[in-house]
């Protein structure tokens, strides 16, 4: 069914082409397994039930698992081939990346646990050979389940792990159990290499790097590169403590500390709010001002506002004309007239003139 094109790549689990699809047409990825894998039963049909439960994960951040086959002797994988290079080649091609670009290839790797992790699946060996972008930079995390089912047989599978300790957890170097938080583990260890351009741990045998793993803090990323932003080298530091319990519980809150930086490293500045505030302080302000002034200026003009404006009072008889005397024969003494009934008597008829 697959015409073989090429040989796509070589790992702990055996060799994977790059082939033609004679009954689609597509281009696949076809993985075949090492024999001595095989020979145990046990921990095939483990790598079996793993290679179903991974291939419930369907995320454009996960390379797609299509089928496991058999032929004869030969047990294969296909899946998605992926057009790029892995995380291993660009990081020796090109050194440390900038923030902005290993920023955007850690969220997507983010994406890719997370589903994972919704699905009950850990990775277990998230390193950058199982790291692919492709062309238009798009990440495809490959290999999940696989780890875990060697693990199940990790007396016997011991020498199919050569190099992977490097990317390992504490508690899974230790055969201790494991959880999402042994991939955000993981995660760290590639965010280290990823911005400094060297791995977290090293050492000359597997054994001295599963010790450090298990009992060394690495050195602070600041101190290979010392541009590198406080706040990613402090989600760095805490995806890579030793204890699960002092990590990212899930990978949601790591990438949340990671979305604090920026094209240029550092935290977004927030935006200036106070003198937006003051503005609308000093309009508001002015405006009730001149409602003040206007209200002030109509009663002004009109009385006060409810009641009606007096009319004139007429002129004190101080004021009015006098005439010349007279002689005039004396009047009988009439009683003094009452000031508020005359006051009264007045306004009525300057209301009947008007």
């Amino acid at each position: 069914r697959y015409e073989i094109l090429g040989v796509a790549g070589r790992g702990g689990m055996g060799v994977v082409y790059k082939a033609r699809d004679r009954e689609t047409g597509e281009t696949v990825a076809v993985k075949v397994i090492k024999a001595d894998i095989l020979a145990d039963p046990v921990v095939l049909e483990r790598f079996k039930n793993e290679l179903r439960l991974a291939h419930r994960i369907t995320h454009r951040n996960v390379c797609r698992i299509h089928d496991f086959n058999r032929a004869g002797s030969v047990a294969y994988i296909t899946m998605e081939y992926v057009e790029g290079e892995s995380l291993r080649e660009i990081l020796k091609r090109g050194g440390p990346m900038e923030p902005q670009h290993g920023l955007a290839v850690a969220r997507q790797i983010c994406s890719a646990l997370r589903e994972a992790h919704l699905e009950g699946v850990v990775h277990r060996d998230l390193k950058p050979e199982n790291v692919m972008l492709d062309r238009s930079g798009t990440v495809k995390v490959m290999d999940f389940g696989v780890a875990r089912s060697l693990e199940a047989g990790a007396t016997r599978l011991t020498a199919h792990l050569v190099g992977t300790p490097a990317y390992m957890a504490p508690e899974q170097a230790a055969g201790k159990a494991v959880d999402q938080r042994t991939d955000i583990y993981a995660l760290g260890l590639n965010l280290y290499e990823m911005f400094t351009g060297v791995p977290a741990v090293r050492g000359q045998t597997m054994a001295e790097v599963i010790l450090k793993q298990m009992q060394e803090t690495p050195p602070r990323p600041s101190s290979v590169v010392p541009s590198l932003p406080a706040s990613l080298e402090a989600a760095i530091l805490r995806c890579l403590e030793k204890d699960p319990a002092r990590r990212f519980q899930s990978v949601d809150d790591c990438e949340s500390a990671l979305g604090g930086e920026t094209a240029t490293g550092s935290a977004p500045a927030a935006a200036p709010t106070a003198p937006r505030s003051w503005l609308m302080l000093w309009v508001g302000l002015a405006l009730g001002g001149l409602l003040v002034a206007g209200v002030v200026a109509y009663i002004a003009m009109t009385g006060s506002p409810g009641r009606p404006a007096a009319p004139p009072r007429p002129a004190p008889a101080s004021q009015a004309p006098v005439a010349p005397p007279t002689e005039q024969p004396p009047k009988p003494a009439q009683p003094a007239a009452d000031p508020l009934k005359t006051r009264i008597r007045d306004q009525m008829a300057q209301a009947g003139k008007a």
